[in-house]
């Protein structure tokens, strides 16, 4: 599930979601939860970019 949420968002805003999606499963242990969280903050910050 996790990996499908970033892939599919990786295709649209690549650089910017990997980037925040890496640093986010850095920082936590729950790294299935922290990366849904962390990709649905990124695609709302660069949603004109989509």
């Amino acid at each position: 599930m996790c990996a499908s949420v970033c892939l599919h968002v990786r295709e649209c805003v690549k650089e910017y979601v990997c980037a925040c999606v890496r640093v986010c499963v850095c920082v936590h242990e729950r790294v299935c939860a922290c990366m849904r969280e962390c990709v649905r903050e990124c695609v709302r910050e660069c949603e004109s970019v989509c």
